[in-house]
């Protein structure tokens, strides 16, 4: 199975747009924190959002876990006043199914809800569910690549409209570094089935440190492509492992 071993550094779903294609190990829990700013338009119509997204991983038994993100705090600072808003929450789970093996990746899928438990900008106004599998391949000299497929569903006046989603990630941790510095580029999709809803395009990079073999430092930014997309976003946070 890909159960991240409880020796072995932790396999994060962040910093990026892709998840990891592990499990937590039995027993422990893994704790993600970010700190996101977001920058969307310009002139009189500028968005400018503050975020603390919060994941929390439970392994209930090898190549099994548990996860959420509850409820948590977002700041609206493009009008006058900053506005301090719910964020919505999720829950879901992940089961791995392979190791990496050779040319064999290591494989997840994992089934999350975001629940309408926000407000204002921080809200998709209802509930979204989501799938997507994770592969990735440690490709040698430090390098290493990983991808998600999937799709959600999500809600557009009225309705829930189904986007296919995929992240392609390439990474390269220098081994003169000791092979605890990981910088990555990634490219990352939102496309609905319906003409009318604005595909979402970013163009991400960013990097990751750690620490120990249970912490993780992490920033990185995430640049749209596309109107549907936030125009900047820059990220960072913490993972931890216990």
């Amino acid at each position: 199975m890909g159960t991240a071993s409880a020796d072995a550094p932790l396999d994060a779903d962040r910093p990026g747009a892709g998840n990891a294609a592990t499990t937590v190990p039995g027993g422990m829990v893994q704790s993600e924190l970010g700190v996101n700013f977001v920058a969307t338009g310009r002139g009189a119509s500028r968005q400018t959002l503050w975020a603390l997204p919060l994941a929390l991983r439970a392994g209930v038994m090898e190549g099994f876990e548990l996860r959420g993100g509850p409820v948590f705090i977002g700041i609206d600072t493009s009008g006058a006043h900053a506005q301090v808003e719910r964020t919505d929450g999720f829950l879901g789970a992940k089961w791995a199914l392979a190791e990496n093996a050779g040319l064999v990746p290591s494989l997840a899928v994992m089934v999350d809800v975001y629940l309408p438990s926000g407000r204002g900008a921080f809200t998709a106004g209802g509930s979204a569910p989501e799938a997507r599998f994770a592969a990735a391949w440690s490709l040698g000299d430090g390098w290493s690549a990983s991808v998600n497929a999937g799709a959600d569903a999500v809600p557009v006046s009225g309705r829930h409209v189904i986007r296919a989603l995929y992240v392609a990630n390439l990474g390269f941790a220098p081994p003169f570094l000791g092979g605890c510095v990981t910088v990555f580029v990634e490219t990352y999709g939102r496309i609905a089935t319906e003409a009318d809803v604005d595909p979402l395009l970013q163009l991400n990079e960013g990097v990751a440190w750690l620490v120990t073999p249970d912490l993780q430092l992490d920033v990185y930014v995430q640049h749209g492509l596309t109107d549907g997309a936030p125009d900047l976003q820059v990220a960072s946070g913490v993972s931890v492992r216990f």
